[in-house]
């Protein structure tokens, strides 16, 4: 799509042509760039039958997402200036806000800057669109990432939500630096000291959290319709979740007795299984003497919440909990099974459940307890 074809494309190219346009939506992000192939070489580029492709194939991809939408595609749209602004200084200061991150990307992306615009005039005609290319390939990589967002941008960041958006045009603008910088070496000097000072003082790791795969993994084969979550966590459910190909092997399940809870928080309604919470920190914790032993627990918990949020799971000893044990997983508000796994200690004989942080009623229905440990 992005370059001058010294011959056109005869049968079997135009047919790949096509298959490559229904693959996917990048046949949009490319348009703009044939586009631009095609003004500077007259129309000669590429022959009419692979224009016409092109055209159809855009015009297919974008009738798709038109009728069947991304997620987040009909939330409303950021009307805040800054939320939008955010994203930028996120992708020019590589996801930091500190002030020596910011001395440090402006050495860098200034460097690079002077590096292209004294280079071009020694450039070749080829040698500049292929530059010019690069860059605008690079802003529209940037900007489609953007949209994804449009409801909330400011959580974009190439350090978290949203990385891969960034991982393209880094890469594509980098490229169109590094094609400048043989002919700058001063240039060049100072954007690889930066960078490199930028890769080693800012260096981070991101921590996605424990998902608890080989608990769910074990609970996938023994209770049916059960989504092993992934990362990244989303607010919604079943999020990002991958499911067991091979066959259930049914296991049995103990029944909690619901009327042996221990209760913090929550009172007994005179309506069966309703709880009424006296503060938004409620719990109800009960003994798991039936998985006495066992490292991996599987809970199916039926249940019904005023307000959509986390569930969180904890284990431990004689009821005493904290957050390095446990899990939060996120559900909607109304009637839920909730599906939590986790992998304790042999010793640990205990489990508290926080089923919700509003002050509305609640009713727990049923609690059962799987012992995964004949699995796998």
């Amino acid at each position: 799509m992005c370059h001058w074809d010294r011959r056109h494309l005869g049968l079997v190219g135009n047919l790949l042509l096509v298959v490559a346009c229904l693959t996917g939506p990048f046949v949009l992000l490319g348009l703009p760039f044939a586009l631009y192939i095609a003004v500077v070489s007259g129309g000669r580029a590429k022959s009419r039958t692979s224009y016409a492709i092109l055209l159809i194939g855009a015009c297919v991809q974008a009738t798709a997402l038109a009728l069947n939408g991304r997620p987040n595609m009909e939330a409303p749209l950021d009307p805040n200036l800054l939320h939008w602004l955010r994203p930028f200084q996120a992708y020019f200061c590589f996801g930091k806000s500190s002030s020596r991150a910011i001395m440090l990307s402006l050495g860098f992306w200034i460097a690079g800057a002077l590096a292209i615009s004294h280079s071009w005039r020694q450039l070749h005609q080829d040698q500049k669109r292929t530059l010019t290319a690069l860059l605008l390939a690079a802003t529209t990589c940037f900007l489609a990432g953007l949209s994804t967002a449009k409801h909330e941008p400011q959580v974009l960041s190439p350090l978290g939500a949203g990385a891969r958006y960034f991982l393209i045009p880094y890469a594509l603008s980098f490229l169109a630096i590094a094609v400048c910088l043989p002919r700058k070496p001063r240039y060049g000097l100072v954007v690889l000291s930066t960078f490199a000072l930028i890769s080693y003082l800012l260096f981070s790791t991101v921590d996605r959290g424990e998902f608890q795969w080989k608990a769910y993994a074990r609970f996938a084969e023994q209770a049916p319709d059960i989504s092993i979550p992934l990362a990244p966590k989303l607010q919604s459910f079943p999020g990002w979740s991958a499911y067991p190909m091979r066959a259930l092997s049914p296991s049995k399940s103990h029944d909690i007795d619901l009327t042996q809870l221990t209760l913090h928080g929550l009172q007994r309604s005179p309506t069966e299984n309703e709880l009424i919470p006296t503060n938004a920190d409620n719990q109800a914790s009960f003994r798991l003497d039936q998985c006495k032993g066992s490292r991996y627990i599987g809970l199916l918990v039926d249940a019904e919440r005023p307000e959509a949020g986390d569930i969180q799971v904890y284990w431990g000893t004689s009821y005493g909990f904290d957050e390095r044990h446990s899990l939060r997983r996120y559900y909607p508000a109304g009637h839920v099974v909730a599906q939590l796994a986790f992998r304790k200690s042999r010793g640990d004989d205990t489990v508290r459940l926080d089923l919700s942080e509003s002050l509305g009623a609640l009713r727990l229905n049923r609690v059962q307890a799987y012992c995964l440990d004949k699995t796998l």
